[in-house]
């Protein structure tokens, strides 16, 4: 979806309405999982960096739901 928005420079505003809905569709997929990753992220980020301070939790169940539902599982491989 990213690569079509780039591709038109000058969308109507019906293009830009089903963008939107699309959007608004993937974002309400997965809510929890999607927020545990955002934790995970900043958590690694923050090590990474040096940083000090009190990393945020994240549940087994949310682990196990990020590597369920992770970016390399989701796509069929033939």
């Amino acid at each position: 979806m990213l690569a079509e928005v780039k591709r038109n420079q000058n969308p109507s505003a019906k293009e830009i309405s089903v963008w939107e809905t699309r959007k608004y569709e993937v974002e309400s997929d997965c809510v929890g999982e999607m927020r545990a990753l955002q934790e995970d992220c900043y958590n690694r980020t923050m090590a990474s960096l040096g940083r000090v301070g009190n990393p945020i939790e994240i549940t087994r169940w949310q682990r196990l739901w990020m590597q369920l539902y992770s970016f390399e599982n989701s796509f069929q491989k033939n």
